[in-house]
Formats: C-alpha cells, sequence, structure tokens
C-alpha cells in the first residue's frame, strides 16, 4: 500500500486486496468486507500487541466470572476467594452490576 502497488491475499474464505492508488484494503471473509485506509490498518496493527493482553487477562479471569453471577442478592458485596484474579477490581465490578441488575 505504501508503494502504489496492489496486493492481494488469499487463504480460505479471507481474502485481502489493497488498492494502490487510494492506499485502501478490503478484507473479506466469504462475500462480507470491510475497507480501511492505511492510517487505520496502521493503528490496528499497533494496538495488536495490547489487544492480545487484554484478551490473555480476560481468559485468565474466566473463573472469576462465576462470582460476577454467584450472589443471590447483587445489592451486597460478597469478598471473592483468595485466588482471585489480582487484575479485576472486584469492587468496581460490583458497583457495575448493581447498575445492570
Amino acid at each position: 500500500m505504501c508503494s502504489d502497488e496492489q496486493y492481494s491475499c488469499v487463504d480460505g474464505e479471507f481474502k485481502l486486496q489493497t488498492t494502490g492508488t487510494y492506499h485502501v484494503a478490503r478484507l473479506y471473509l466469504d462475500k462480507k468486507y470491510i475497507s480501511l485506509h492505511l492510517t487505520k490498518l496502521r493503528c490496528m496493527m499497533y494496538m495488536f500487541h495490547v489487544v492480545h493482553n487484554q484478551q490473555i487477562l480476560y481468559l485468565r479471569a474466566l473463573s472469576d466470572i462465576t462470582y460476577a453471577r454467584s450472589p443471590q442478592y447483587p445489592t451486597v458485596y460478597v469478598e471473592p476467594a483468595t485466588s482471585g484474579n489480582k487484575s479485576i477490581l472486584y469492587t468496581q465490578l460490583h458497583e457495575e452490576l448493581k447498575t445492570i441488575m
């Protein structure tokens, strides 16, 4: 995209095509697609490691989902087990859950 040349890549149902002149990439999954400008793709590329780290933290916290669903009375804060995830602010989670329930 930077060199004003077209590029195409196909892997199963996923396809990537770029236009050289307009600096746009079109990402296909089967027949659906999105178009992105080079600047947006660069931003996404730079943020990828942040999103990946968030996914790792989320997967580590899956066991805590039962904690979020377990209280019978959502207005009363229940202290999590000592094995709880250190990346989660449980008091803040409780306040958010109270507003939803």
